[in-house]
């Protein structure tokens, strides 16, 4: 959306506000997450286009751990094509929401929530860091288990209480990390908390293959007038005003 200001105002206080509100909500039906099978589980990650890059190694753990386990993607339209560049997951298990303007944003999250729900999921896992909204979305979920990021004592975004599965952020490993752990956090029927102890190697942190389509790889090559039968490196000096910080 082209409003990302907007978005991150609504999200630090309404978002701030009904996530303290529906951890207080959700105290009466609060459960430990059980340890039956995995059969549906379902990511959720909105706003990063290199997300599913670096959540290919989940699903590569999901698919050799699980192998009959269906996976999902909650995402949005601008983020989607990332997703369904992961064979393992089947286009019709990619759900997008409209991310055109708040307020069709806000309508499609309703539709996309009926959906979702009628998909069973057996577990949630929540992807985001700087954003509250997926966590509001995992509480409309029917899912027995609810991962995500939780802060604990440290400084980080507040997201309630929500999510009955959670895994502290370290920033001092890479993201691809961050996201096997907080997978593996969730499939585990260990009560161990507060994170996932134990170490990833750099074997686990698998990547698959992709190729661009003729067309898109043509126009690229005559754009910038390259052959692309060499090897270059690019740089992004600029990731554009929706996360400034990170230039």
């Amino acid at each position: 959306m082209k409003s990302s200001s907007t978005i991150r105002f609504i999200d630090k206080y309404l978002g701030s506000f009904l996530c303290l509100l529906f951890s207080f909500v959700q105290v009466p039906f609060k459960r430990k997450p059980s340890g039956k099978s995995f059969d549906n589980i379902l990511f959720i990650e909105l706003f990063e286009m290199g997300a599913s890059v670096m959540a290919y190694p989940s699903v590569h753990y999901i698919k050799s751990k699980f192998p009959t386990s269906n996976i999902y993607v909650l995402t949005t339209k601008s983020i989607a094509p990332s997703w369904l560049k992961i064979s393992e997951i089947p286009s019709a298990h990619v759900l997008a929401l409209d991310d055109s303007g708040i307020l069709r944003f806000i309508a499609s999250i309703a539709r996309c929530i009926r959906t979702i729900n009628s998909w069973n999921i057996d577990v949630v896992i929540d992807l985001e860091l700087f954003l509250r909204i997926t966590a509001l979305i995992s509480f409309f979920l029917k899912a027995d288990r609810k991962a995500g990021f939780f802060r604990y004592n440290l400084e980080g975004l507040y997201r309630g209480n929500i999510h009955n599965i959670r895994c502290h952020f370290n920033q001092n490993s890479h993201i691809a990390r961050n996201f096997l752990a907080l997978t593996k956090t969730s499939l585990s029927t260990s009560t161990e908390h507060p994170d996932y102890k134990n170490s990833i190697p750099l074997s686990e942190l698998t990547y698959g293959r992709c190729s661009s389509q003729a067309n898109i790889r043509a126009a690229f090559e005559n754009r910038i007038d390259i052959s692309l039968s060499k090897s270059y490196v690019a740089i992004a000096p600029d990731v554009g005003h929706n996360l400034s910080i990170r230039n």
